[in-house]
């Protein structure tokens, strides 16, 4: 009696700081909800909608049964329409090579949408030079009054 199970392999993703234009990272967590444990897994990352920072070949090794394991990735996002598209190569109980093609979205926001979302603050540069302007203007019309004052208390005295 033969008695053989295989692994049943389910993805999701998630993504850090997921602005247009700026670093990031891509979290992709790999679930094996069958009764066999996934053996020697790897994954081949093919970047669609950002530019991949870290090594596109990630080998991630046993995924037992009713576990899970994380790969993180550093990326640079390009464009709002980011697919998260790889290749995840796995063993089974019969030591058979399965292949799976993965392909899932990934929200990622314009600059306008994250100030708006709350997920940036914007850098007010004109109101910071502003203050320091007006500062030193004050600074510079003190010793202005100042000056005058010791003036004619100098003249009020001869």
């Amino acid at each position: 009696i033969k008695i053989s199970s295989q692994p049943d392999l389910s993805f999701s993703v998630e993504a850090e700081n997921a602005i247009e234009g700026s670093q990031g990272q891509i979290n992709l967590k790999i679930i094996n909800k069958g009764l066999y444990d996934a053996r020697f897994v790897s994954i081949k990352v093919l970047p669609q909608g950002f530019d991949l920072l870290s090594d596109s070949n990630i080998y991630i090794g046993t995924i037992d049964s009713d576990d899970f394991e994380t790969a993180t990735l550093d990326v640079i996002f390009n464009n709002k329409n980011a697919d998260l598209t790889a290749v995840v190569e796995y063993r089974d109980f019969d030591n058979s090579i399965i292949t799976k093609n993965i392909d899932l979205p990934i929200t990622v926001y314009s600059q306008e949408r994250a100030l708006e979302l709350g997920l940036i603050k914007k850098i007010n540069v004109s109101t910071y030079i502003t203050s320091v302007v007006i500062l030193i203007v004050l600074i510079i019309i003190c010793r202005m009054l100042k000056k005058r004052r010791r003036l004619r208390k100098s003249m009020s005295k001869e």
